[in-house]
């Protein structure tokens, strides 16, 4: 195989690679997060995108389910566990308990509405 021969296939390799590549992520775009507002209940389980009819169990999940600038709704009272929040997200509690379980107790409760709690974090 001369060198010519050898540029011409790696450059045939290369181009192959790339189609591969970018049929792969056109073919993943379901796979990718579009769930602008989830839903956790003290009742609910860590599978699926979080519907608020099929609601996770802890704001970790939920977070990953979440798109960035989406909301993460609390339904009822529970142990929601520690979340990193890694993106643009809300956490909203409207009236079913003074605060989300395993937020920091610092909030500014006093500038919030009587019947709604709401955490947001800028990424």
């Amino acid at each position: 195989m001369t060198l010519e021969d050898q540029k011409i296939e790696a450059v045939y390799t290369a181009l192959a690679t790339l189609f591969r590549v970018a049929w792969r992520a056109y073919h993943d775009q379901d796979r990718i997060v579009t769930n602008h507002r989830t839903w956790v209940s003290g009742k609910g389980t860590d599978s699926g995108g979080c519907p608020v009819t099929a609601p996770c169990k802890t704001f970790a999940f939920a977070l990953t389910q979440t798109a960035a600038g989406g909301e993460i709704d609390v339904l009822d009272p529970g142990g929601y566990g520690a979340v990193t929040i890694t993106k643009s997200t809300s956490i909203v509690n409207d009236g079913v308990g003074s605060r989300p379980s395993g937020l920091p107790r610092a909030m500014p409760s006093r500038s919030m509405p009587a019947r709604a709690t709401a955490f947001t974090c800028a990424a």
